[in-house]
């Protein structure tokens, strides 16, 4: 039942329509057709007992004088009334006296009158107001069974009639229910359709027929709105081809800016390393201590001015495509070793204490990965920690984890006890041209760009660039990546 109301608005109008019609036809023809029953039983109470008390009043005389011809004539009377089947006189001592009976099977109802003699009341002359009165005498009663079989067929015609006004009353009433549910689901099935070449993004907007009332208006809407999303449609194709063509125009620039910058990158660092060159050639030759000083502060300035054009090189190199990580073997204790001799002596220039510590038999390792890249993210640490660090030490601290026999994970943490990086700004460090403060870039200088191209570097190698720090007390960079083990002397679980 549920799965079939589930269907159409066409067969809920037609089920809502039909059923309370069916309802009342069924409860008024139920109604009538019993009351019409029940009057016909009624009826023939009625006349058996009107006919019995008739018999025996007319029998009176009949009993009184013994006339059997007379009461016979009289059973022969009442036996030819309708309905009746078996017509009875019995005397005042149980006896019958006459009867007649067809034997039938059909005796519904038997109705009993009693024959009394009543005498006559006379007034006596002689004796004024005074009367003589007499009880009736009691002769007998007759009895006479009559059937309900005219009834059986009365009660068969009225329900046929009964289930015919029914049925014709749920036809009429089926086909104005059709028609009503046709009426109503046709708009609809066409708004349905219209909403469907909405949802479909027709070219055109929909024209629906014009209708009344609600469904008009809902029709209206439709057409409307139709409207309005069309114009909507053209207005956001307009803005997507501008955006189209701002983007392309936005990505050619980039491009252009990031050939520029490489361009330029190429071409300011090959002057560069020249004067860097005779720079260190000019430190070598005899000199007084101000000569010296003035050598060492443009050697510093050259180098530092060579990481910068490196830094926006290799960050060009990150937008246009992943850089090409190598696999070759490598000792990563030599990798330390390099890394400490090389920031030696500017550690030393600041005061500094740049502290190596390894786990116990790095150098007993060989693994494969790419030692120039470790090697750049570690500069890049290395050399932010001495730069924003004033006094106090730089630790270096080497370990690794075994996966399994083959692989293990490198983990290099670079400590400073420098100026530290607020919480509010570590999340920034590692964006581009970020760094913690304005007055940090005014006073140690720097793109902002050795953090981001660290965190992309261990990236691409699989790894993890992740900072602890607090302000004024330092900061601690821990860098890990897998690698590939490929002579090990130490290798414990």
């Amino acid at each position: 039942m549920n799965k079939w109301l589930a269907g159409s608005i066409s067969r809920h109008t037609f089920f809502v329509s039909l059923v309370p019609a069916l309802l009342v036809a069924l409860l008024l023809t139920s109604y009538f057709s019993i009351s019409r029953i029940k009057e016909l039983h009624s009826e023939i109470e009625r006349t058996g007992i009107a006919l019995a008390e008739q018999f025996a009043a007319s029998a009176e005389y009949s009993i009184i004088s013994g006339n059997q011809e007379s009461l016979k004539s009289l059973l022969d009377s009442v036996y030819n009334t309708p309905n009746v089947v078996c017509v009875k006189v019995f005397n005042r001592e149980q006896q019958l006296v006459e009867h007649i009976d067809t034997q039938t099977e059909f005796k519904d109802a038997v109705f009993t009158a009693e024959i009394l003699h009543h005498p006559l009341s006379l007034k006596d002359s002689f004796l004024p107001t005074e009367t003589s009165t007499l009880a009736p005498e009691y002769l007998g009663y007759v009895s006479i069974a009559m059937t309900k079989q005219h009834i059986r067929a009365q009660q068969i015609h009225i329900i046929l009639r009964a289930i015919f006004l029914t049925a014709f009353a749920l036809i009429i009433t089926g086909i104005i229910a059709f028609k009503l549910a046709k009426g109503l689901a046709t708009p609809i099935t066409q708004l349905s359709v219209a909403i469907k070449d909405i949802q479909k993004s027709q070219p055109n907007p929909v024209t629906l027929p014009e209708y009344g009332g609600e469904i008009g208006e809902l029709a209206q809407h439709i057409e409307h709105l139709s409207k309005v999303l069309e114009h909507s449609k053209q207005q956001q194709r307009q803005s997507i081809q501008k955006l189209s063509n701002a983007y392309q125009e936005a990505e050619q620039a980039n491009k252009a800016k990031s050939d520029f910058l490489a361009m330029m990158s190429h071409e300011l660092r090959t002057p560069m390393n020249g004067v860097l060159g005779m720079l260190q050639l000019l430190e070598s030759t005899h000199q007084d201590s101000e000569q010296k000083n003035y050598t060492m502060m443009a050697i510093t300035s050259c180098q530092q001015f060579v990481q910068v054009i490196n830094d926006i090189l290799d960050y060009t190199r990150f937008e246009h495509s992943p850089m090409h990580i190598e696999r070759v073997p490598f000792s990563p204790a030599k990798l330390v070793n390099e890394l400490i001799e090389m920031f030696t002596t500017s550690a030393q220039q600041k005061g500094l204490s740049l502290i190596s510590q390894t786990q116990p038999g790095l150098a007993q390792l060989t693994m494969k990965s790419d030692p120039v890249r470790l090697k750049q993210i570690l500069t890049n640490l290395i050399g932010n920690a001495i730069k924003f660090t004033d006094s106090g030490t730089v630790i270096l601290e080497t370990s690794w984890v075994y996966k399994n026999a083959q692989s293990l994970e490198l983990v290099f943490k670079v400590t400073d006890t420098g100026i530290g990086i607020a919480r509010e700004h570590q999340a920034d460090i590692f964006s581009p041209f970020n760094q913690a403060d304005i007055t940090i870039t005014r006073r140690y200088g720097g793109t902002g760009l050795g953090l981001t191209i660290a965190r992309n570097l261990a990236e691409q190698m699989n790894g993890s660039l992740i900072l602890q720090s607090t302000l004024g007390q330092g900061s601690c960079f821990t860098f890990r990546v897998p690698v590939t083990l490929l002579q090990s002397t130490a290798y414990t679980d």
